[in-house]
């Protein structure tokens, strides 16, 4: 009698699991994504990239899928930092991007082709011209890489100095000397191995002087204690 009792309790379990089963690989089948719903921190992603998740429709809408995946996907546009994603039932994917911050631009020239360059010193992308602050090299690095230190501090520093005007600079890196171009061929020193702090406040304060007086130095030099302005 004990043995027809365990037998009769484990039935209904082993009925209800399969039951489970059943339901979960339904569900599985009949959900399937009829959109997919892109957005980054700048708004809702470019058609280019919409178009690159269009293959997920029709996919079954809870397939495994990790914002890895998905960035894997993507790797043509190298301007995507990371990924993430979920579930909007019935029916919907959504994708949420995170895009590289561009801070300035590497060319052979300020006409010419150009690199964009993220505050992490990435480069993801070409570009025929930018109004980004740029820095002239004479070869372009590649996509993607990495820049150098001294090359990220000279585009950190150039996108500090672009905040002050309201047009391109652009500059050239010598060793650990950045020499920028700012409109009305106004050139400004500055020695990128110095805390930015050393030099961007005295230039702030001639900078704001100048335009004060509506008078404007051809040249300041920010890499000595006392700031060397050439008029």
């Amino acid at each position: 009698m004990k043995k027809i009792h365990k037998k009769k309790s484990v039935l209904p379990f082993l009925i209800l699991t399969v039951l489970l089963v059943s339901v979960s690989v339904l569900i599985y089948r009949v959900l399937k994504i009829r959109q997919v719903d892109c957005y980054s921190q700048f708004g809702p992603c470019p058609e280019e990239i919409n178009q690159g998740l269009n293959h997920y429709v029709g996919t079954p809408l809870l397939k495994p899928l990790s914002g890895d995946v998905i960035k894997n996907d993507l790797k043509s546009f190298s301007q995507i930092k990371s990924a993430s994603l979920y579930r909007r039932l019935p029916s919907t994917l959504v994708v949420a991007l995170s895009l590289r911050r561009p801070i300035g631009a590497i060319g052979s020239n300020v006409l010419g082709a150009q690199v964009i360059v993220d505050e992490e010193g990435f480069v993801f992308q070409k570009i025929p011209q930018s109004a980004l602050p740029t820095l002239i090299t004479q070869d372009l690095p590649p996509i993607p890489s990495q820049l150098s230190a001294g090359q990220l501090r000279s585009l950190l520093s150039l996108e500090l100095v672009a905040n002050l005007f309201d047009t391109q600079v652009s500059g050239i890196l010598d060793k650990e000397t950045l020499t920028i171009t700012t409109p009305n061929d106004l050139k400004v020193i500055v020695d990128i191995a110095q805390p930015t702090s050393n030099w961007y406040t005295p230039l702030q304060l001639i900078i704001h002087r100048s335009k004060i007086n509506a008078k404007m130095p051809h040249k300041i030099d920010l890499r000595f204690t006392n700031s060397v302005i050439t008029y």
